[in-house]
């Protein structure tokens, strides 16, 4: 028996495909991280699960790249429910702060982000041309005041 056909003996397929790494003896999920990823020891070592199940079935990640979980389930090892990318594409794609920032299309004030009333900061910072104008119209009238 493969290593890979050994290491899917030891997951549970969920409803959605996902496959999670149990217990052999008590059928629970294995150690999760603080983040939510399945653990496995491999030769004495601690390794993220779902890098584990890539790496048998595909070889190593590509360099630079991490494995996104498309199907959103970090505890997920199924290796066709991962695929590598940046790690940039990694976290607009997730439910993190940058992905919800990215997703908007207007300023708080309303003005699109887009075309001509779009800035971009050297660190990437998407700022409205229209309430920065005004800002610095505010900004002078009081200094001068």
């Amino acid at each position: 028996m493969s290593t890979y056909e050994s290491f899917i003996q030891r997951t549970t397929t969920t409803d959605s495909g996902c496959l999670i790494v149990t217990n052999l003896r008590t059928g629970e999920p294995l150690a999760l991280t603080s983040g939510g990823y399945c653990l496995v020891r491999v030769d004495g070592t601690r390794r993220l699960a779902h890098r584990f199940a890539w790496e048998l079935l595909h070889g190593s990640v590509p360099e630079g790249l991490v494995l996104d979980h498309l199907c959103r389930n970090r505890a997920c090892v199924n290796p066709y429910h991962l695929e590598p990318v940046a790690q940039r594409e990694n976290l607009l794609r997730g439910d993190t702060l940058q992905a919800v920032n990215a997703a908007k299309r207007t300023c708080p004030q309303g003005h699109v982000y887009a075309g001509g009333n779009l800035r971009v900061t050297p660190t990437g910072r998407r700022v409205c041309r229209t309430c920065h104008r005004a800002h610095q119209r505010t900004y002078l009238l009081r200094k001068e005041g």
